[in-house]
């Protein structure tokens, strides 16, 4: 377990970055991280569900960003992190934004064979029987 593990969790959840949440002074560098979510599978589990929970966070800030009255100048900015956060989202959250619909179809994959008739034919164990006709002209 990580010594900053649950801030760390709550700052990936609020939207933040890794790498930006390891560079910030007493946390835990971001290898080091990495190294941790290797050997501990339910840590690697909760920071990839907060990691997921901080991009609908992100969607938000984004969303709130672009329901507010900007300066034109940063309109291209603002496109490109819109973009960012939509393929982000398709990305992380394919389940919910993803472009590709997913469906799961299970059947039986037992197959059944039969005859309208149940009659029951059997080869006798006979030697066959051969002759040679010879043409004698």
């Amino acid at each position: 377990m990580l010594d900053k593990e649950l801030e760390i969790i709550e700052k990936l959840e609020n939207g933040e970055t890794l790498t930006k949440i390891a560079k910030e002074k007493g946390f835990p560098s971001l290898s080091q991280i990495y190294k941790c979510m290797r050997s501990d599978d339910a840590l690697h589990r909760r920071i990839t569900k907060a990691r997921e929970v901080g991009s609908y966070s992100h969607l938000d800030k984004i969303q709130d960003m672009l329901s507010e009255p900007q300066d034109p100048k940063y309109f291209q900015q603002q496109r490109e992190a819109a973009h960012h956060a939509r393929w982000l989202a398709s990305k992380l959250l394919s389940n919910t934004f993803g472009d590709k619909m997913k469906s799961e179809i299970k059947q039986d994959q037992k197959i059944t064979i039969s005859w309208k008739n149940n009659k029951k034919h059997e080869i006798e164990d006979k030697p066959l029987e051969t002759s040679l006709l010879v043409d004698s002209k």
